[in-house]
């Protein structure tokens, strides 16, 4: 018989800090995001190839993927922004954690990102805020980082 398989999806635990000269700070939960609203997007990096004449590739190479990430969530009279901006600009860095439902599981960090955010407001959705988290190179290591959340 196949083992149980277990998939990372559900209701994520979504944690913001600031970061600050690379310090990040402490992290705190962010109010649930609009369903389905979670994205990790991965733009493959650029392919660099050489060709002789005739047409032929005699070597190639990769640079490093760039990572976003994104969240969609309501504003309400107790919901606020999490993260202040001035008219969509958010001049800090923040290091964002992502946990699965199944705390056991890995999720990952972003140890360093900008951040930009725009809001929508509609008489059938009401007023919402998207955040993306374009991740930038930390002091050490990957751009994302994988994290399994503390045994409670």
């Amino acid at each position: 018989m196949a083992a149980n398989k277990i998939l990372k999806w559900g209701k994520m635990i979504l944690e913001i800090a600031l970061n600050i000269n690379g310090v990040i700070g402490v992290f705190k939960a962010v109010m649930t995001p609009v369903q389905g609203s979670f994205a990790l997007t991965v733009e493959e990096g650029d392919k660099l190839e050489a060709f002789i004449e005739g047409g032929e590739r005699i070597a190639m190479r990769r640079d490093k993927n760039k990572y976003s990430f994104s969240f969609e969530m309501f504003i309400t009279n107790d919901m606020p922004k999490p993260i202040p901006d001035v008219d969509g600009i958010i001049a800090d860095e923040y290091a964002i954690r992502v946990i699965p439902e199944n705390k056991k599981l890995e999720g990952f960090l972003m140890e360093r990102a900008s951040v930009s955010v725009t809001e929508t407001f509609t008489s059938a959705e009401g007023h919402k805020v998207k955040y993306t988290f374009d991740a930038l190179q930390p002091e050490t290591g990957a751009l994302i980082k994988p994290y399994t959340a503390p045994a409670a």
